[in-house]
This record gives C-alpha cells, sequence and structure tokens, in this order.
C-alpha cells in the first residue's frame, strides 16, 4: 500500500471532478456546513490547515466533500493537502473534540465568554440563522472590547447572576452601541436584576416592575451560550423603563418590533443582513 499526500491548489473547476468520485459516502452533504464554510472562503477567512481531503486506493472520495462543495458554490480556491491511497475499507469517522470558539481565542491570547460568543453568534447570524465559526472568531476578535464590557456590565450585582446569559450581554451591547442608555443606569439595572435587592438604588426607583421583569425573563428559553429572542426584546424593553424611572402598567411584549429594528440597524452597520424573527 502507497499513502501519498501533496499540497494541491483547488479550483471550482477541480472540485467538480473530485466530487464525482464521492460515490460511497456514508454521511448526507449539510447544507449548513457547506454554507458555512463557503462564507468563510468568500471573506478570506478559510485557512490552510493540514487537514486533508482523502481518496481511497480505488479513487473513491473518503474525506472532503463539504469542503470542495463550498469551493464549487463559493467560486474561491483553495490551498488543501491532498491524501491518496488510503485502504478502501478503512473508514474515517471524524471522531475528534473541535474547539470551541472561547478556546479558540484564548490560545490567540484574547477572551470570549459563552455569553460573549453566544451574543457575536446571534448578532451576525441572527436568531434562527447561522454564522460559521470564522466569522463569529473574527466578529469577536474585533469588537472583544466592546463585547467584554457588555458582558461585565450585565454581569453586575452577584457571582452567579442571571446576567450571564448571552441575552443579557447582547442587549447591553446593542444599548452601548446606539447609545440608547448610559453604562450607569444599566449597572444600576442589572445590579437589581441579577441580585433582587433594591438596597443600593437610592436615587433611582427599580421599582416592584423590574423585579417582576427579571422573575418574567428567566422563565424564557435562553442560556448562557445562547440568546433567546424573547429574553432579549423583554430586557430591552425593562431597561428603557428603568431609564424613565417608570413602572410598567401592562406586561411586556415578548414579540416588540422596536428591538428588532435597532438590532437590525446595528447589524446592517456592520455589513450583515436583517436577523429574522
Amino acid at each position: 500500500m502507497t499513502i501519498t499526500s501533496v499540497m494541491e491548489y483547488i479550483t471550482p473547476e477541480i472540485a467538480k471532478k473530485y466530487l464525482e468520485n464521492n460515490t460511497n459516502n456514508y454521511r448526507f452533504m449539510s447544507k449548513t456546513k457547506v454554507k458555512n464554510y463557503s462564507e468563510d472562503m468568500k471573506r478570506g477567512l478559510w485557512e490552510t490547515n493540514g487537514e486533508p481531503i482523502v481518496f481511497g486506493a480505488n479513487g473513491t472520495l473518503k474525506d472532503g466533500q463539504h469542503r470542495l462543495q463550498a469551493i464549487v458554490e463559493s467560486g474561491v480556491s483553495c490551498w488543501i493537502l491532498v491524501v491518496r491511497g488510503v485502504e478502501n475499507n478503512v473508514q474515517i469517522y471524524d471522531m475528534g473534540m473541535g474547539r470551541t470558539i472561547s478556546q479558540i481565542a484564548k490560545a490567540n491570547g484574547y477572551f470570549a465568554g459563552t455569553d460573549m460568543v453566544g451574543a457575536a453568534r446571534t448578532f451576525v447570524g441572527g436568531f434562527h440563522g447561522t454564522a460559521s465559526k470564522g466569522v463569529i472568531q473574527k466578529y469577536i476578535e474585533e469588537h472583544q472590547k466592546e463585547l467584554h464590557e457588555s458582558s461585565l456590565i450585565s454581569k453586575r450585582g452577584a457571582n452567579h447572576p442571571i446576567g450571564k446569559k448571552a441575552s443579557c450581554c447582547l442587549a447591553v451591547y446593542v444599548c452601548r452601541r446606539l447609545q440608547l442608555v448610559n453604562d450607569e443606569i444599566m449597572e444600576d439595572f442589572f445590579y437589581v436584576f441579577n441580585s433582587g435587592s433594591i438596597k443600593q438604588n437610592q436615587y433611582r426607583d427599580p421599582s416592584p416592575a423590574l423585579i417582576a421583569s427579571r422573575t418574567f425573563i428567566t422563565k424564557l428559553n435562553g442560556g448562557n451560550a445562547s440568546v433567546s429572542m424573547k429574553q432579549f426584546v423583554t430586557i430591552m424593553q425593562a431597561l428603557e423603563d428603568f431609564k424613565k424611572n417608570k413602572n410598567r402598567k401592562c406586561e411586556y411584549k415578548t414579540d416588540a418590533i422596536t428591538p428588532m429594528l435597532m438590532l437590525n440597524h446595528l447589524r446592517k452597520i456592520d455589513g450583515f443582513e436583517e436577523t429574522n424573527k
């Protein structure tokens, strides 16, 4: 058995030809994975990392269908290691553990908590959209300071706060970027929101409405690493109420339009399409 490996500059035309040999693959092609890879390639974020495309001894494609299809769909040529001659009966299972964006950030010398990653993922890809690791990582790297400061504000008030949720981080990030609510007011808000205590707010009445919103928001879906649209729009409404120092006389609207318009406005500024509801 002879196994060879060589770096090849794979064009969309070559990728199409190689995919013709994808005749014995046990995995379905993932449209989402292809879209994410293609997006990275078009944005210039795709890097050669030594991970090979693999062909069996009989010429069948054993690994690499998503990368090849992404080259076809993006129209971008890439340098990729190509391995040939692997025994035909050998299966490639891709069982290694992928690195998280937080781990990649740490390796590159900066911090990205799970709430920051969740906020950035939603900002880049939308509430029901998708975004590749490359695009999310690049956005966090470019906006790390603002995201980290937003994360710290949303965590104010407790060691294990509700504010660890990515929805809170995203709400603070949007408010700061659009200068809707100043940091001091948001810090007061999240101190009450996270701790349930009103003792340190001498000049601003947090009111039972804020505590009620805290209870209401925590019942909505959304965790530390993912953003809930309902949580996000409710937190934005509660922040606006707190800024105006008023009680809300009606229930929060979990499908409120204004917070979504604000988010979409920011996303367009940063070059992303409008997020879907």
